[in-house]
């Protein structure tokens, strides 16, 4: 045959057969046998990798050959429709063939026998190995044969079989001429069969024995690009029904094309079928929906600052393709191949993941506040061991908070986390239905499947249902509040071909046109329609990731079912814009890096938001950017022969990948954070400042020491002492954390109340109950300071975000609310410590609780004496950065301040608003102290750094160091309150 030359687009095609090699093939069809194995044939294209995605290839009606007069445009260099997928790991076919090495017998009912033709892409070399194992020769070359064309092997032996187009890097062999073609050569046009072919129980037996390879080779995750300038070498697992070889090959009298508009008469400006036009396979309305759908997360993310529902309808289709393809696989009793397909996934997932991480940490370290870092670290240990959403869980991330400068780069990465977990999780699932004998029963697959997980959709959805009325920003991250939405789209994957057959479905190539199309018209539109309007129209603040996420899902589902609409102006025809598909192919790549470049734009500009001209900027960048990691990193990688070889190989990847954001993440990270703070003057950790969550009674000392005074400074409060400012960026905890005893779980679930506690050493003299939130749990440093010389025990008991308050009107602090009583009736406190005013960073005035007066009564009825704080400033940024980043420039605390403070007038009231809760009444006694212009404000001037000790965290938290040197002047207050003395306002 001859060497295949390469059209302008880069693709190969095979040169015309002679009279000779056409007759050779008719006498080979005559001659071989009508049933029985036959060898795949190097030549024949396999279905589209998109096709073990695609609904359309089981049910449909067979589509007959084109004209024998009709050119072969596979054969001259036409774009084939078929090989057009998309290489986005979110959504594609896990099971679909790339043309590695596969089974090289043949067998009519097998899907996977056709080989894909000279077309090759990057993996052409593998596309082109195809090993058996025999023991006799094959039949089909009838007796005295050799193996086959090109063989190198004995019978008996693994035999290496090669194709012209492919053999660029291969030595000779000594098998026939090349020139002649391969006597199994049968026609290029094969109709679609209407329904998969029954499997047979014997069919893996009959195709000999499988290697790790050949197994590892049915398993590719997505596909490629279907822009078409590079074919995929890839087969899927869709049915494809082959002409027995003994039949004549005959044409049927047309074949079909996608419609076009403009043809003379075509009703509705349908034109009439193509009989030379190549069958189509590739659903282009899906790839152009993920392209909407990661259009709408960045566009949202850019400008509106509220959830799109395009992560949704990500999660959707994952599991739409991966249970599809996965019930196709039991119908046709073959294996499932789990360990290769988990290789051959986060083989493709990891390498975008491990660049973004890497580069969100450079980002972090460049233009990220300091105070971000132990966090940002933190995040990129667990989105590099798919737990990101667990950790967000942790922390309490709003997942809705309108300035996205203060995020962490990798908040984004909770929802492939989830994902991940998934891909464990389905295939498990699937695979111990296959072991329970569900593949002995094909005609059970999809109604046992579609019982499963409507059960555990179900169970899901009720559980996010009153998670998310409870605590939605867990319910955010949680994956079992979640996994209702891949439940959905698997259903629909099994349901699809049903609903295909009810609704007269039709692929875009079939001679018949789809029934109901106006309807269907409708139907896609009104699918994108509600799409857009999801994130415009709901309120998401309460309700996602409940039953309300049902409308990105339905919308989804509208746009599948609707398919190929048959008319001119249905959604099918705009999702098939080039502009749409490309998105849709770097729509993976768009939704890794555009919310890291987003907040690093933001942290370095100092805006919460995006502005319209900078938005379109970051957009422009992200599109950028992600089409060179699809390019330049995806792509190649996916289209490795190496890699697409062995399984171990695409293990290995996966463990050099997780070597490399190990190192990366932990040791480098930590060693260039270390080396900047230090370079700053930033102190090293003092002895004076315990590792959280130690247990035991605080035996470390947090007190202020000459060099850090923090508030018992002397002289001037901005004084550097000669030495640099404690904590350290790395060092600096939430006071309540040092607590050492964790009562968690005593009054609540632990994520619902926080409890922590630090027990008296000896006999106690008396017990501090700290409530409320967390500007209440920072003082916990303090009073637990205070208690060192007292013999007091403290307990802290609340929950960040939740107020002391009996009716607080929050779901995510009704189980706070309820809790009091118990509380009081238990721990039997001496005083209880809380915060009664609130003040803010944006001007709004300095108000009382109003919450507080119902909570301050269950106190006073038990007789127990409160002390009420006044509440500390807050600041528009992040104080502890902004005073970090000013000595980083070479500056001093004083320098500090003339950057970050603010006189007393502006951050607070000029009246305290907690002097309203004051009472002597012995028997009802509340005290009411104001920290901000006793400690925190001195000299009417609030500073970032107050005797060279950070006095914030963040932008409204005490750090714990600051809050231990307060120590001397909360146990004074709490003394007064204990003993006879009248209430002081501080």
């Amino acid at each position: 045959m001859d060497e295949p030359d390469t059209p302008s687009g880069g693709r190969r095609r095979a040169a015309p057969l002679s009279p000779e090699a056409e007759a050779a093939r008719a006498r080979a069809r005559e001659q071989a046998p009508r049933s029985g194995r036959r060898r795949a044939v190097p030549g024949r294209r396999r279905a589209s990798a998109a096709d073990g995605d695609d609904p359309w290839t089981a049910d449909t009606e067979p589509a007959p050959a084109p004209a024998p007069d009709a050119p072969d445009r596979r054969r001259h260099g036409a774009p084939d429709p078929t090989a057009s997928p998309s290489s986005d790991p979110w959504l594609q076919d896990p099971l679909s063939l790339r043309g590695e090495l596969t089974s090289a017998t043949w067998d009519p009912q097998d899907p996977w026998a056709s080989d894909r033709d000279a077309t090759a892409s990057g993996s052409e070399v593998a596309g082109a190995l195809e090993v058996a194992r025999t023991t006799t020769p094959d039949p089909s070359h009838g007796p005295g044969t050799e193996p086959g064309a090109g063989s190198t092997a004995a019978p008996g032996q693994r035999a290496v079989r090669t194709h012209p187009s492919h053999r660029r890097d291969l030595p000779p062999t000594d098998g026939p001429d090349d020139s002649t073609p391969p006597a199994e050569i049968t026609s290029e046009f094969e109709p679609w069969s209407p329904v998969p072919p029954a499997p047979s129980e014997h069919a893996d037996a009959a195709s000999g024995p499988r290697t790790e390879t050949s197994i590892a080779s049915e398993v590719s995750d997505w596909t490629e690009d279907p822009a078409g300038e590079t074919p995929p070498s890839a087969a899927s697992t869709a049915s494809r029904a082959v002409d027995p070889p003994s039949l004549p090959q005959t044409a049927p009298s047309a074949g079909s094309a996608p419609d076009a508009p403009g043809a003379p008469g075509a009703p509705d400006g349908e034109r009439p079928p193509d009989p030379a036009a190549p069958r189509t396979s590739f659903r282009t309305e899906i790839h152009g929906l993920r392209g909407i759908a990661v259009l709408l997360v960045v566009v949202y993310h850019l400008w509106l600052g509220r959830v799109s529902g395009g992560v949704d309808v990500f999660l959707f289709l994952s599991a739409f393709f991966l249970t599809g393809a996965f019930a196709r696989r039991l119908e046709q009793g073959r294996p499932l191949a789990l360990r290769a397909y988990w290789a051959r996934t986060f083989q493709r997932l990891y390498p975008p993941v491990t660049i973004v991480i890497l580069g969100a940490l450079a980002l972090a370290v460049t233009v990220l506040p300091v105070t971000s870092w132990p966090m940002i670290q933190r995040h990129a240990v667990a989105s590099s061991l798919y737990v990101q959403n667990v950790a967000l869980a942790l922390d309490s991330v709003d997942y809705y908070q309108h300035d996205a400068s203060s995020a962490s780069p990798l908040q984004h990465m909770w929802s492939l986390s989830i994902q991940g977990q998934v891909f464990l999780l389905w295939p498990l699932l699937i695979g111990l239905l296959a072991l329970l004998g569900l593949r002995r029963r094909p005609r059970a697959v999809r109604p046992v499947l579609g019982i499963v997980f409507g059960l555990v959709g179900a169970a899901s959805l009720t559980w996010s249902v009153l998670e998310t009325s409870r605590d939605q920003t867990v319910a955010y991250f949680d994956t079992g509040a979640r996994l209702w939405e891949f439940a959905a789209g698997s259903l629909l994957a099994l349901a699809l071909p049903a609903i295909d057959r009810a609704l007269r479905a039709r692929r875009p190539d079939a001679e018949e046109r789809p029934g109901l199309r106006p309807l269907r018209a409708l139907l896609g539109w009104a699918g994108v329609g509600a799409l857009i309007a999801c994130g415009l129209v709901l309120d998401v603040s309460t309700a996602f990731p409940g039953w309300i996420a049902l409308w990105p899902l339905a919308a989804a589902a509208l746009v599948i079912v609707a398919g190929h609409s048959g008319t001119r102006w249905g959604v099918d025809r705009l999702l098939g814009l080039r502009p749409v598909q490309g998105l849709g192919s770097i729509s993976y790549a768009l939704y890794l890096v555009h919310w890291p470049l987003l907040v690093g734009w933001l942290a370095w500009h100092g805006a919460g938001r995006a502005g319209l001209v900078d938005g379109f900027v970051l957009l422009a960048v992200s599109l950028v950017v992600a089409w060179g990691l699809t390019v330049l990193v995806d792509r190649p990688l996916h289209r490795s022969a190496w890699f697409a070889a062995r399984r171990l190989r695409s293990l290995a990847a996966v463990a050099v990948c997780l070597v490399v954001l190990a190192a990366g993440s932990t040791v480098g990270f930590s060693a260039v954070t270390t080396q900047v703070i230090e370079g700053t003057g930033s102190g090293s950790p003092t002895a004076r400042t315990p590792t959280p969550g130690a247990t035991g009674s605080s035996t470390v000392s947090q007190s202020a020491d000459a060099e850090h005074p923090g508030a018992a400074w002397t002289g001037s409060p901005l004084t550097a002492g000669g030495v640099a400012p404690v904590p350290r960026a790395d060092q600096s905890y939430a006071p309540e954390d040092l607590l050492p005893e964790d009562c968690g779980g005593r009054y609540g679930p632990a994520e619902a109340v926080t409890c922590r506690s630090a027990p008296a050493v000896g006999t106690a003299t008396a017990t501090i109950l700290i409530a409320g939130d967390s500007h209440s749990a920072q003082y916990s440093s303090a009073v637990s300071e205070a208690a060192r010389s007292r013999g007091w025990t403290v307990y802290y008991v609340g929950k960040p975000g939740c107020s002391f308050s009996t009716g607080s009107g929050k779901p995510e602090c009704a189980t706070v609310d309820t809790i009091w009583p118990a509380v009081l009736d238990t721990l039997k406190p001496d005083v209880v410590v809380t915060l009664g005013s609130h003040s803010a960073s944006d001007g709004t005035p300095e108000v009382a609780r109003a919450d507080l007066p119902a909570a301050l009564a269950l106190v006073q009825d038990r007789g127990i004496p409160a002390l009420v704080l006044r509440d500390n400033p807050r600041w528009p940024v992040d104080e502890y950065a902004c005073a970090f980043d000013a000595l980083r420039a070479g500056g001093d605390p004083e320098a500090a301040d003339a950057a970050c403070g603010a006189p007393l007038t502006e951050k607070l009231a000029a009246q305290d608003p907690t002097l309203a809760f004051a009472n002597t009444d012995p028997a009802r006694r509340v005290a009411v102290a104001d920290p901000s212009t006793a400690v925190l404000c001195p000299r009417g001037r609030c500073s970032p750094i107050i005797g060279n000790v950070y006095v914030y965290r963040d932008d409204d938290h005490l750090t714990a160091d600051f809050s231990a040197t307060m120590a001397p002047w909360l146990g004074a207050r709490i003394d007064e309150v204990l003993g006879a003395g009248a209430p002081s306002d501080g």
